[in-house]
């Protein structure tokens, strides 16, 4: 589990995780809606972010590798 979902409360797990699927899935639109109902804190909006960025730019650096 992300570092970020263990400083939340139980309650905004949920909306947490919601937010980080659909920014990996490449749902933006669907993210921002998920982080502006659930009041997701910025610190953990940022840290999500960038995780999911640093994912993007491993997966891309690796398939680039293997060509």
């Amino acid at each position: 589990m992300e570092s970020s979902e263990q400083t939340v409360k139980p309650e905004e797990k949920k909306g947490v995780i919601s937010f980080r699927e659909n920014l990996t899935s490449g749902n933006f639109e669907e993210a921002r809606r998920i982080e502006r109902e659930e009041f997701i804190p910025i610190n953990v909006v940022r840290s999500v972010v960038n995780t999911v960025f640093d994912t993007f730019v491993a997966e891309r650096k690796y398939r680039q590798a293997i060509k």
